[in-house]
């Protein structure tokens, strides 16, 4: 009989050290690609949230964004449910945010939107933020506060 010559133990592992190592790797950048596409996030950071009702009927809607998120918000939809369950949006909605970007938004509006805010309730305050590849809603909570005649 003839007598084989295998691969002896020590080149065997060896080798498999070798292909567990660049299986390692492979998967590594694989799952880093993948967390890098799932963390590029859009979010705001919302400040200075505060609507004022000063006593001729008039409401003045104040925020601070701050986009803290990596991505570059493309589009902002903001809308606050007043008493009776109406939502009142903004007339003008920010867009295009940069990342680290601060966006001041003041909205004065009068009538029935603004009799439906009572001075001194708290509304939810929704921010919607979309951008080319994921979107965020954050609802902060505002209080109405009244204020003399501006």
């Amino acid at each position: 009989m003839k007598h084989r010559r295998g691969v002896s133990p020590i080149l065997a592992v060896i080798i498999l050290i070798g292909i567990a190592i660049v299986g390692g790797a492979f998967l590594s950048s694989a799952q880093n690609q993948i967390l890098s596409a799932t963390l590029s996030a859009i979010e705001y950071k919302v400040t200075d949230l505060r609507m004022e009702k000063d006593s001729s009927g008039t409401c003045y809607f104040f925020a601070t964004l701050h986009n803290t998120g990596t991505e570059e918000i493309l589009s902002t939809k903001i809308n606050a449910t007043s008493d009776g369950g109406f939502d009142w949006f903004p007339k003008s909605q920010p867009v295009n945010v940069s990342p680290s970007q601060i966006l001041p938004v003041f909205e004065p509006f009068s009538g029935n939107p603004c009799g439906n805010f009572t001075a001194s309730k708290t509304y939810s305050v929704g921010f919607e933020a979309n951008s080319k590849s994921s979107s965020s809603k954050i609802i902060y909570p505002m209080t109405v506060t009244a204020v003399m005649k501006r």
